[in-house]
């Protein structure tokens, strides 16, 4: 029996995506198929037409249910960092301070436009229609696209989501009055979503998949900065969730998802003003960790 799937009706393009975002908790692990039909059988997915990023599990009603603006935002996120990385930092070794134009190429403006709609509408919970005239998702872009990439980046990292919350249900995780069961749960569950997508893969495999499951995070981590939420209230801090998570299966502190994050973080913290020291690092890895010392020490909002 194969996992169901229902798919609000709505007009945003993320939606024509619905199919392939229900075949990515089986597929994005090609090693593990038989492991995972046989725990999502007798579930349903649900994809809500809800202008709020959401995604949960509901045990006793067996359906998991991603919202609309999640893969939206999630969509979003992973545009704008490929584009970011592949126009501006591949193949490059930063070691100072430098100075990027976002605006001066017309699709990195684009993509950071759009990026910035996702979140000022999650922030500032409205519910707007798609932008006209700038990047768009769709069915069977052509392949090595950028649209193409960020549709399987959001499959990827979309499939991290499911699997984190099909792991609350595996490990029989409850809801939780104490912080610290409900931190501790959170992260146990991004460590089991994460060996089940990254722990039997190597090489490109390993790229592609850790990406996808550093955008997860990194959508996450651009709310909270942008939202000046630096201590969550029941979750373990974003980037603090993305560093301990990829530390386990990226050993590489120059490999290229530290400079992916490291790239997109950066952005996120000079738009909002958050100070970093003007210094070289070793690797991509060392500034994310600096990087996350200084919004651990971040004032939050009222």
């Amino acid at each position: 029996m194969r996992m169901r799937c229902h798919i609000e009706v709505g007009v945003s393009p993320v939606l024509a995506l619905g199919r392939d975002v229900a075949r990515s908790i089986i597929l994005v692990a090609p090693e593990r198929v038989e492991q995972v039909r046989a725990l999502v059988q007798d579930l349903t997915l649900i994809i809500s037409n809800d202008g709020a990023p959401r995604c949960s599990i509901d045990p006793k009603g067996k359906t998991i249910t991603v919202s609309r603006k999640m893969l939206e935002h999630l969509w979003c996120t992973a545009l704008a960092y490929w584009v970011l990385y592949s126009r501006h930092l591949a193949g490059r070794t930063v070691t100072k301070r430098e100075e990027l134009d976002l605006t001066a190429d017309k699709q990195t403006y684009a993509a950071m436009k759009l990026l910035k709609w996702s979140i000022d509408t999650v922030i500032r919970s409205v519910d707007k229609p798609w932008p006209e005239g700038l990047y768009r998702p769709c069915v069977n872009p052509d392949h090595g696209s950028e649209v193409h990439v960020a549709n399987e980046l959001l499959f990827t990292a979309v499939a991290f989501l499911l699997h984190h919350e099909l792991s609350h249900y595996r490990l029989a995780h409850s809801a939780g009055t104490e912080r610290v069961d409900t931190i501790d749960q959170e992260r146990d569950a991004d460590y089991e979503a994460a060996n089940w997508m990254l722990g039997a893969c190597r090489g490109e495999v390993l790229v592609k998949r850790s990406i996808g499951v550093a955008t997860a995070f990194m959508a996450m981590v651009a709310l909270d900065i942008h939202a000046r939420r630096y201590e969550p209230a029941r979750h373990p801090r974003s980037i603090e969730r993305l560093i301990n998570t990829l530390d386990r299966y990226v050993t590489d502190p120059h490999h290229v998802v530290w400079g992916l994050t490291v790239g997109s973080l950066k952005v996120h913290l000079d738009f909002m003003n958050v100070k970093v020291h003007n210094r070289a690092f070793e690797s991509a890895r060392q500034a994310a960790e600096e990087y996350a010392e200084v919004l651990s020490r971040q004032p939050a909002s009222d």
